[in-house]
């Protein structure tokens, strides 16, 4: 059954704690060597692909459209003679429209023991996205409502598709995980992040720096808000039973929550709540389907404390079924959070189809439909333009919106 691939992994693959001890349905794809020596390889995919995408809320934009993007991942690994893994993973973005940005969106060393567990230290994503899996994880294409549908749709103001508890701070700003041995089918996770503005080499913030005519510095990873001390928990449980494999996840994130200390972008001193979210998740593989689904609720994470508004709350649910080299999944998810005047909301459903055509070589499809919602009030709000809002930045022009997009392309993975 098609599984998404992360390339920022939660184990290494040479871990046994990865291969032998938790159910291999429920495991992130790596591609760390087992050598004493270290070896370097070299993995990733590209993926191309036609859209044609027809809304309500139009803005010029031509209905048929292509897309290409993928990531390449290099991991530098080798064990020592005590049995420990260690290695170097970086991970850059093949996707042209991120020209004038960084595109290295991962960069952390690891180590790994069978008895003491794994330890990463770097810009990755934290346990709370890692040890997660829910259903995203059955949709194939690219990703549908976990995709990239935000890329090509005029999301209404006020409503947020993400699908999980990261929208607030950067998930791979630099920090330091540790994942637990799994024991009796269960696994720890704990993530820390000292600020989620900074990634690569920290500087100090008294460099001379003037907010008002020097460029952003580049190891500013965010613009607006942002979270110290930034604590992620995860507890992962795995286990098989005749045809069946069960994994049940649940994460909880907590920081502090602040304006953007260099005082970018209309950023003020405005208080705001700090982060306080949680999610819970489940795979579950039996034959050839798989069924995965969550229910996450961010509260009013990083929300001004003048406004009534919440943070994102919602859940999803995907179903999949494989058929020799073909794979069909179909899922829906539902998201909503408290605005001016009631509630921000989004429906979206996704099928996608993918046919592996040889080894390393996926044509897929896929039809999204989606209908965003979100009061007048708030859509005309004029209190809306600063960073202070994170989640209330597109244009007053995105009202409520609903449409299809549909998906036709080709993978190469390697």
């Amino acid at each position: 059954m098609l599984k998404k691939v992360l390339t920022c992994a939660l184990v290494m693959g040479v871990s046994a704690i990865a291969t032998e001890s938790v159910a291999r349905s429920h495991i992130k794809k790596t591609g760390a060597t087992d050598s004493h020596t270290p070896k370097v390889q070299f993995s990733g995919y590209l993926r191309a692909a036609a859209l044609g995408v027809g809304q309500k809320v139009r803005s010029g934009d031509n209905a048929a459209r292509f897309m290409s993007n993928g990531d390449l991942t290099m991991n530098a690994g080798g064990m020592t003679n005590n049995g420990i893994t260690y290695g170097a993973l970086a991970v850059i973005e093949l996707d042209r429209a991120k020209s004038t940005k960084d595109r290295i969106s991962e960069a952390y060393v690891y180590f790994s023991s069978d008895m003491l567990g794994s330890i990463q230290l770097g810009d990755t994503n934290g346990v709370g996205t890692l040890m997660m899996y829910d259903g995203t994880d059955v949709l194939g294409g690219i990703g549908g409502f976990g995709g990239q549908v935000d890329k090509v749709v005029n999301v209404t103001r006020g409503v947020d598709i993400n699908q999980d508890t990261s929208n607030i701070g950067s998930s791979r700003a630099t920090k330091i995980s540790y994942i637990s041995p799994v024991s009796g089918g269960w696994q720890l996770g704990l993530s820390y992040t000292p600020d989620t503005q900074n990634y690569g080499r920290l500087e100090s913030g008294r460099k001379g720096y003037n907010s008002a005519t020097d460029p952003q510095p580049l190891n500013i990873a965010d613009r607006g808000i942002f979270v110290q001390n930034k604590l992620e928990t995860a507890l992962a449980y795995n286990r098989a039973f005749g045809p069946y494999s069960v994994g049940l996840f649940g994460t909880y994130k907590t920081g502090k929550v602040k304006g953007n200390r260099r005082g970018l972008h209309g950023v003020s001193d405005t208080k705001m709540h700090h982060l306080d979210t949680w999610q819970l998740g489940t795979l579950v593989d039996y034959n050839n389907w798989q069924i995965g689904g969550s229910y996450f609720d961010n509260g009013k994470s990083g929300m001004p404390k003048s406004k009534n508004f919440t943070n994102t709350n919602g859940f999803n649910f995907a179903v999949g079924y494989g058929m020799g080299p073909t794979s069909v999944a179909v899922g829906y998810t539902q998201t909503e959070r408290t605005v001016t005047s009631g509630k921000a909301k989004a429906d979206m459903a996704s099928i996608t189809v993918d046919h592996s055509l040889a080894k390393g070589l996926v044509a897929f499809a896929e039809a999204n439909y989606f209908s965003f919602k979100s009061p007048t009030a708030h859509i005309t709000s004029t209190e809306l333009g600063t960073d202070n809002y994170p989640l209330d930045q597109r244009p007053s022009t995105n009202t409520d919106n609903h449409g299809t997009v549909f998906v036709l392309g080709t993978k190469v993975m390697f």
